[in-house]
C-alpha cells in the first residue's frame, strides 16, 4: 500500500506530497486541477522503474521547465516501509539540440520497525548495492528490473526488490474514456452478477 508520494515536476505538479494514505484514497477537486496527473504520475514511475527496455519517454514537465522529473513513494510491503525514488533528468549537448540524453537517479531504502537499510543507490550509470557491490547500467535503463535480470537468485538484495517490482507491475492507470486493453470486460452486468452468485 502507497503511505505517501511526492510528485516534482510532472505536468501540472510543481510539486505535490500526498501524505498519510490509507487503503482507499479519494481525490476530490475541480477540473484541470491535477487530480489525473496525480494517477498518471504514478503510473509513470511504476511502468518506466519497472521497465526491462531503455527509457526513452520522457514526461512534460511542470512549464515546460528543464529539471529532473521524480516521484518519491513509501510503500508498505510484508510490514516493511519501503522508500524508493526514481528520479529522470533530460539532458541537451549545446551542439545538437536533437541530441538528448536521459538519466536515472533511483534509491531504494527500507524501514525494518526501527533500522534503516539501504538497498541500493543509482546516480547516471552507476549502481551501488548495500554492501559495497557496484555495476555500470546504461543511463537510460531502470535499476530494478536490471538488478533482478542479473544478479544471482540466492543475493540478498532480491529479497527486497522483488517485493517492489511486483507491487509496481500492479500499479496502472486506466482511464474510462481509454479503450479497454486488458482483453476481458472490466464492467459486469446484473444478469453476469446474479448469474454469478448462483455458480
Amino acid at each position: 500500500m502507497i503511505k505517501r508520494i511526492k510528485i516534482v515536476n510532472f505536468r501540472s505538479c510543481k510539486e505535490v506530497v500526498l501524505d498519510n494514505l490509507g487503503p482507499m484514497t479519494v481525490l476530490v477537486g475541480r477540473n484541470g486541477t491535477g487530480k489525473t496527473t496525480i494517477l498518471n504520475a504514478i503510473d509513470w514511475a511504476a511502468r518506466n522503474a519497472t521497465a526491462t527496455n531503455p527509457i526513452t519517454s520522457w514526461p512534460i514537465p511542470f512549464n515546460n521547465e528543464q529539471l529532473p522529473t521524480s516521484v518519491e513513494m513509501e510503500i508498505e510491503l510484508e510490514s516493511n516501509l519501503y522508500k524508493y525514488l526514481f528520479k529522470l533528468t533530460k539532458l541537451t549537448t549545446i551542439k545538437e539540440i536533437n541530441d538528448v540524453f536521459l538519466h536515472l537517479d533511483e534509491t531504494l531504502t527500507i524501514n525494518r520497525g526501527s533500522s534503516l537499510s539501504p538497498v541500493f543507490h543509482r546516480s547516471k550509470n552507476f549502481v551501488e548495492l548495500e554492501g559495497g557491490q557496484r555495476f555500470n547500467l546504461p543511463q537510460n535503463t531502470a535499476c530494478l528490473a536490471a538488478l533482478k535480470s542479473f544478479l544471482p537468485p540466492d543475493h540478498p538484495a532480491l529479497n527486497d526488490i522483488n517485493p517492489l517490482i511486483k507491487f509496481l507491475s500492479a500499479l496502472r492507470y486506466d482511464a474510462f474514456e481509454e479503450s479497454n486493453s486488458w482483453g476481458f470486460d472490466t464492467v459486469i452486468s446484473e444478469a453476469g452478477y446474479q448469474q454469478w452468485k448462483m455458480t
